[in-house]
C-alpha cells in the first residue's frame, strides 16, 4: 500500500500537469509557427538594386546573345527593339539585301540576281527575284533564269531590274563608243557662205554624241581613287570618261581637252 504522502505527492504533480495542458489547449493560438499551422510561405528573395541604368534596347540588325546586344551575322538584318531585360537571346528575324531563304537560313544570291531585303526567316524558302545589270531573262513561267548578256554578242547590256517571273526579256545592241577628237571647223562659227577659214577644234559634246552615240569608251573611264589621283583634275585627265557605272557618258572635261593642246 502506498504511503499516504506519496499520494498526496502524486496528486499535486498530476493536477499541475493538468492545469497546464488545459493552458495550452484554451489559451494557445493553434495558427501559429509554434504549433506548424499557417506559417508564411518563405518569398522570393527581393531582386537587388542595379548598381547602374537597366540595359537598353537592341539597335537595328542587333540580336540578344547571352542577354547582351550583338551585330547580326553576314546577310541577316534585324528591327531594333530586342529588350535584354526580357529576352536572354533571340534571333535576327530577316535576310539582308541579295539574300534569300533556305531551309531557314539566309542564302547569298547568285551574282546573277538581285533581291530586296525583308525576307523573313520563318516563312519558308524564297528565291531571288532580279536580274542584276547587263543580264535578261531567259525562259518565263514559274522563274525564269537569269543570263549574261553576252550570250547575244559583244557589247550587249541591260539595265538591272528584270523581274525573273515576269516572263523573257531581251539585252539592248550595243552602241559605238569612242574617244572625242579634234575637227576642222569654221574661225568664226556664224559664218554662212562656202568657203570660211578653218582650224582644228575639240567636238563639242553634242558633235561627239553624234560621231559616238554609246559615249566613251569603257577603258577611258575608272572610280575615283584618292590615294591614286591625289585630285579630281588628275582623275578627269587619266578617265575623261569619268564613273563606269555610268553606261554611255557624253561630258568631255576641260581638263582633258588642255592635255591634249
Amino acid at each position: 500500500m502506498i504511503p499516504l504522502p506519496v499520494l498526496i505527492l502524486i496528486g499535486v504533480v498530476l493536477s499541475i500537469l493538468i492545469g497546464f495542458g488545459s493552458y495550452q489547449f484554451y489559451f494557445k493560438d493553434w495558427k501559429s509557427c509554434d504549433w506548424g499551422y499557417g506559417c508564411p510561405t518563405p518569398s522570393a528573395p527581393t531582386p537587388s538594386t542595379p548598381s547602374g541604368p537597366a540595359p537598353a534596347p537592341c539597335d537595328v540588325n542587333q540580336h540578344i546573345k547571352g542577354g547582351v546586344c550583338v551585330a547580326c551575322g553576314d546577310g541577316y538584318i534585324n528591327p531594333a527593339g530586342d529588350d535584354p531585360a526580357e529576352y536572354t537571346d533571340t534571333f535576327c528575324k530577316q535576310c539582308a539585301e541579295n539574300y534569300h531563304v533556305k531551309n531557314r537560313k539566309c542564302v547569298k544570291c547568285e551574282d546573277k540576281y538581285t533581291h530586296a531585303a525583308g525576307d523573313e526567316v520563318t516563312k519558308g524558302d524564297t528565291k531571288c527575284s532580279k536580274c542584276a545589270k547587263d543580264h535578261r531573262v531567259f525562259g518565263s513561267g514559274d522563274g525564269g533564269s537569269c543570263v549574261h548578256c553576252s550570250i547575244d554578242g559583244v557589247g550587249y547590256y541591260r539595265d538591272a531590274g528584270d523581274d525573273r517571273f515576269g516572263g523573257a526579256t531581251a539585252c539592248v545592241a550595243p552602241l559605238s563608243k569612242g574617244i572625242p577628237v579634234k575637227i576642222q571647223k569654221c574661225v568664226n562659227p556664224n559664218y554662212r557662205g562656202s568657203g570660211c577659214p578653218k582650224h582644228w577644234a575639240m567636238q563639242t559634246e553634242d558633235e561627239f554624241r553624234t560621231a559616238y552615240p554609246g559615249g566613251w569608251k569603257d577603258d577611258k573611264k575608272c572610280k575615283y581613287n584618292q590615294s591614286m589621283h591625289t585630285d579630281e583634275r588628275n582623275w578627269k585627265v587619266s578617265c575623261p570618261g569619268g564613273d563606269p557605272d555610268v553606261r554611255h557618258s557624253y561630258t568631255i572635261p576641260q581638263e582633258w581637252i588642255d592635255q591634249q593642246n
